[in-house]
């Protein structure tokens, strides 16, 4: 940017200025300006080092990949697991920094997976911790016909859950939690158990468990915890020697229609309402919920777990404006290998996210090394705490997962992506860059092209391995070898509005600072938010000159000029 030799004698409105900034950062890259590389994972090598890939004009390759930037799909705003209390009680039982060690690998926004949407039970699930003076099975209210709730606690939570929870938020302090009973207090069940069963469908029980869940939301939430979104169930088709309950698609309906919708309205819950995790694919079942108006305004959010795969293409076609969620991937049977990171989790990621989910949640990110659920079922985690031997490993299901939110962003869009290579999917960050995420389940090596337009990267792909491949601006973008924090220019990042003396600031994400930094250096403003709210520049005490908004979002960062004229 050229500086003015001379400035004039009165103040002009910037608008113009920062407008052409922002042009420059959205500029096509100049010629040599694109670049790429590719991150592997073998068996044998997880998580290898970056490399740069170099870009041809011509394919080598047996098999392609084509890049189609123009066709976008749905944005991709989430990757997370789930927090159990076993999880939390393996990590208790290392060495203190080892267990930091392992939240850092999971939520750091530099190094780590990046997760930043994640689940917590309310009540007992699957991986609750059973000792001498903890019931494996237990709610927030176990006082019979207590249906003021008054005796409601979240005392248990504070011993495992939100210490678990609270470890996380060292690394992402906005880390956004969503939550979901696997069975209410067995007092409201049939069987007047905690197991298997119905809930009793009278309005008293539904009034007092729309109480139960409206009061268990803000008391987490007084904990620091960022719930913002409250499933209603758990698996509502199933019958299980764990904590759940089962619900009609009539009943889900009326449910939230007349008892959560309207309860959550009153008390002013600051939590939205989505749907069951649901375990079935019969379309019908959505339907009667999403197509019913009552019910139909309250749902932000419609979550399917693995069993309901089926559902969500038509789901997506019929309601396009919801979210959806991908809430629990296969538990599979304490395998933890290479097998099972491929198929299902790799394969499970893949069809999801190519039928317009808009985040996929893993299910417990750690157990120790027995995989046992409270009821005896030893299931897979990404991480593994060996309670005995103090040590940690870390799965390749942990690294299937970590090769997608490492590299894709919040707000990104799933982009149209083709070529005989099927195994993979594509996507478009808000700054700009593209990747691409494949698998080879073959036994040898593939000779592959990936193509971006006229630019091709020719790679040799090792059997059986997950592979991202990132095509970047090294002029504007944070992602190429500069690293996380190199300067980002992106129309997408922040947003400016511009009115005399003031400028307006929003952006996509929740941690968002600014500073206002001077030709000297000086910092002439500083400002900061963790709530998403806009952040306001008041220029007119400001010396004339150039100046320039360095904003931080996220971990991202943002550079803009701007003239203020005399």
């Amino acid at each position: 940017m050229k500086i003015p030799r001379k400035l004039k004698t009165q103040k002009k409105p910037i608008a113009a200025v920062i407008c052409c900034a922002l042009l420059i950062g959205a500029a096509v890259p100049a010629q040599g300006a694109l670049k790429a590389k590719y991150r592997v994972s073998t068996n044998s090598s997880l998580w290898a080092s970056e490399a740069n890939a170099p870009i041809t004009s011509s394919a080598s390759g047996s098999s392609t990949i084509v890049i189609d930037t123009s066709t976008k799909y749905q944005v991709i705003n989430a990757f997370g697991g789930c927090f159990c209390e076993q999880g939390a009680k393996a990590l208790k039982a290392i060495d203190s920094t080892l267990a930091k060690s392992v939240m850092k690998e999971l939520f750091d926004t530099v190094s780590g997976c990046k997760f930043n949407v994640c689940r917590m039970p309310i009540g007992a699930n699957d991986f609750t911790v059973q000792t001498a003076t903890l019931n494996r099975w237990y709610s927030l209210d176990e006082t019979a016909n207590d249906t003021a709730m008054t005796n409601i606690s979240i005392a248990r939570d504070k011993i495992y859950l939100i210490p678990y929870i609270k470890s996380a938020m060292v690394f992402r302090p906005n880390l956004k939690i969503w939550a979901s009973p696997w069975s209410p207090p067995k007092w409201m069940k049939v069987n007047n158990d905690v197991p298997a069963a119905e809930f009793i469908q009278t309005p008293k029980m539904l009034g007092a468990y729309a109480l139960y869940l409206s009061k268990a939301v803000k008391l987490i939430q007084a904990e620091g915890v960022n719930l913002y979104g409250l499933s209603v169930q758990n698996e509502p088709y199933t019958v299980q020697s764990y904590p759940n309950c089962n619900w009609s698609a009539t009943e889900i309906r009326d449910f939230i229609k007349l008892y959560v919708g309207p309860r959550f309205t009153q008390d002013q819950v600051q939590c939205d309402i989505w749907s069951p995790t649901m375990n079935n694919g019969d379309i019908a079942n959505f339907n009667a919920w999403l197509g019913d108006a009552g019910s139909a305004q309250y749902i932000k959010t419609v979550c399917f777990q693995y069993e309901g795969q089926n559902a969500i293409a038509a789901v997506h076609a019929a309601y396009p404006n919801l979210t959806l969620y991908e809430t629990e991937t296969s538990c599979g049977s304490h395998e933890n290998n290479w097998a099972y990171a491929e198929n299902p989790t790799f394969q499970q990621m893949q069809f999801y996210l190519t039928n317009s989910a808009n985040g996929y949640m893993q299910w417990n990110m750690v157990l120790d090394q027995s995989g046992s659920s409270a009821w005896g079922w030893a299931q897979c985690s990404m991480i593994t705490v060996d309670t005995t031997k103090k040590t940690v490993t870390y799965n390749p299901q942990h690294y299937c997962a970590k090769h997608f939110s490492y590299y894709v962003k919040p707000g990104a869009k799933r982009i149209k992506t083709s070529g005989s290579f099927a195994n993979q999917v594509g996507f478009k960050n808000p700054d700009g860059s593209v990747v691409v995420v494949a698998n080879n389940t073959g036994t040898s090596a593939v000779q592959l092209a990936v193509s971006l337009g006229s630019s091709v990267v020719n790679v040799s792909m090792p059997a059986h391995s997950f592979d991202t491949y990132v095509f970047y601006d090294s002029t504007t973008t944070g992602v190429g070898p500069a690293g996380p924090g190199a300067s980002v220019q992106s129309p997408e990042l922040v947003k400016i509005m511009r009115a005399k003396n003031v400028i307006t600031l929003t952006a996509h994400g929740s941690e968002f600072s600014v500073k206002v930094v001077g030709l000297d250096g000086r910092v002439a403003a500083s400002m900061s938010t963790k709530t998403g709210k806009a952040l306001t520049i008041r220029t007119g005490a400001m010396a004339p000159g150039i100046y320039f908004i360095k904003a931080l979002v996220d971990g991202k960062s943002f550079t803009a000029p701007f003239l203020i004229q005399d």
